[in-house]
């Protein structure tokens, strides 16, 4: 069967709107959609991946990334939810509510709010850290609409969007980040990583896998994704872990997807990374 995701969408004042999506199936799901006016979308994406396909333009999620999309009024895409599950926010901005935000910006984010009337276009942003991901957590938790309520999940939603744009803002580095070839080669290894977790392989096997060398796969890996790949690994893991205990798994078997065969250590483990016990997390 297939389960079509749930939606909730709360407005963050003029031409801003929060849209909350959960696919809590393991079942995967295909999701048609058009767009009503152009658009700058803002998104996280906490647990579970999923494929955007715009005519010409593929975009492919995974665990704790962001990504940032432009779209004109009438734009098609087909949307595919995977088999586990799915959880994520965007914020949806009219262009020139964008453009404000994002004044100031650098690369390729400061075209969007442009393109937005015309073209399909795409941005990879930063990887969630073990605060965000908490944060976001927090967010998805949140099932009533009390003014409190509705208050929190404006400042957590703005909160991450504050932190992607001042990466977006911040100045370049003085050194040179990998070029367009190897940032191919790093998206392998990182997506090779995502199909591994169970068993990720060496720094060296994956340089080889890559096609890179280790030093640079150590250097660059970091420089892109805002973390090494053994914390690359540990973040996905907890992430895939919170997924199966949102789902109603027991906290043995998370901690065995985690990679802990301790469930002591994951607890505390899981508690330092988002900032609660994995039992609360399942309530």
């Amino acid at each position: 069967m297939n389960h079509r995701p749930e939606s909730q969408s709360h407005d963050l004042g003029p031409g801003r709107r929060l849209l909350i999506t959960r696919h809590r199936s393991q079942s995967p799901c295909v999701v048609e959609h058009e767009e009503v006016d152009d658009v700058v979308s803002f998104g996280f994406h906490l647990i579970g991946g999923n494929e955007f396909a715009f005519p010409g333009t593929r975009i492919r999620t995974t665990d704790l990334d962001c990504w940032s999309a432009a779209a004109p009024a009438g734009a098609r895409s087909v949307v595919r939810f995977g088999e586990r599950g799915f959880r994520s926010i965007s914020i949806r901005c009219h262009p020139e509510r964008a453009a404000e935000l994002l004044h100031g910006a650098a690369g390729p984010a400061a075209q969007l709010p442009g393109a937005a009337s015309r073209t399909v276009a795409a941005v990879r942003g930063r990887t969630l850290d073990p605060g965000e991901s908490a944060l976001m957590h927090a967010l998805l938790s949140i099932d009533c609409s009390t003014p409190a309520d509705d208050l929190y999940r404006e400042s957590a939603a703005m909160t991450l969007l504050a932190a992607q744009l001042r990466a977006w803002s911040a100045p370049a580095p003085a050194s040179r980040g990998p070029g367009p070839a190897d940032r191919r080669r790093l998206e392998r290894a990182r997506e090779y990583l995502d199909a591994h977790l169970d068993a990720p392989p060496g720094l060296i096997a994956l340089a080889r896998i890559a096609g890179l060398n280790d030093f640079k796969l150590k250097r660059d890996f970091k420089r892109l994704y805002g973390c090494t790949v053994y914390q690359y690994v540990r973040r996905q893991r907890m992430a895939r872990a919170a997924g199966i205990l949102k789902d109603g798994a027991p906290v043995a078997d998370a901690a065995a997807v985690a990679g802990y065969a301790s469930s002591g250590r994951f607890a505390f483990a899981f508690r330092q990374h988002f900032g609660v016990n994995p039992s609360q997390f399942r309530r």
